[in-house]
């Protein structure tokens, strides 16, 4: 699990890789990255369930990825930080 905190708020988010489409993300999801074949995606922990059926049931893979946080954080970063 991966804990986001900014200020007051904090929120707890678990990485997956999935195969699904875009159109399959729901409540609280946050793509890290994509190629053709698949994502990397932060679920908040509050709709993890229903966010892991909802890839399931259309068939596609959806598995947790073993990404050190840090490794994480500077990926959002990059994304953020662009010249």
């Amino acid at each position: 699990m991966i804990t986001v905190k900014i200020g007051t708020i904090e929120k707890n988010y678990f990485l997956r890789l999935t195969s699904a489409p875009r159109n399959y993300d729901g409540f609280g999801t946050i793509e890290i990255e994509s190629n053709e074949d698949e994502r990397i995606i932060l679920i908040d922990s509050i709709n993890i369930d229903w966010q892991e059926g909802r890839y399931t049931s259309g068939m596609y893979v959806c598995k947790d990825e073993d990404i050190p946080e840090r490794e994480i954080t500077q990926r959002l970063w990059g994304r953020l930080v662009k010249p």
